[in-house]
């Protein structure tokens, strides 16, 4: 994948990222968020902060002689894919779900079901963001490796 697709890829998944925090947030006004709910948040927001960091540490990965750093680019578009699929569909069950309009007003009572089913997809964006994560440290752990072995 060339360097303005792996870019442009990672701007769509900060953009869906941003819708779902705009959805949650709309849903944190109109109720009593519980501790799940606000984990939810807080995963979305620290996935965002880290792909912030990929978007701008994917040129130097590109560009880097380590082995480690270009596997760790050849590697971003399935992990950026990874972490686009569960925000689709969490974005998909809030609007389906928890945003569904009923006597013109917003059903937003969690059921235990809703709740289930927030815990499941808050697990999957973790998974996904820890894939992201792992992939900066090993490039930047395998790099430190690299460049030590120069200065011996």
């Amino acid at each position: 994948m060339d360097p303005l697709s792996i870019t442009a890829s990672i701007l769509t998944v900060l953009a869906t990222a941003g819708a779902v925090l705009k959805e949650l947030e709309h849903l944190r006004s109109r109720m009593n968020p519980d501790a799940e709910f606000l984990t939810l948040m807080n995963s979305v927001t620290d996935l965002q902060a880290t792909l912030i960091i990929v978007r701008d540490c994917a040129d130097t990965l590109k560009n880097s002689k380590a082995p480690a750093a270009q596997q760790s680019y050849r590697d971003l578009p399935y992990a950026i894919d990874k972490v686009q699929a569960p925000l689709d569909r969490l974005v998909d069950f809030i609007r389906g779900s928890l945003l569904r309009k009923g006597n013109r007003k917003s059903r937003l009572s969690l059921s235990e079901s809703k709740k289930r089913k927030l815990s499941e997809l808050r697990g999957s964006v973790s998974e996904a963001h820890q894939h992201l994560q792992l992939i900066l440290l090993s490039a930047n752990l395998l790099r430190d490796t690299y460049l030590y072995c120069f200065l011996i």
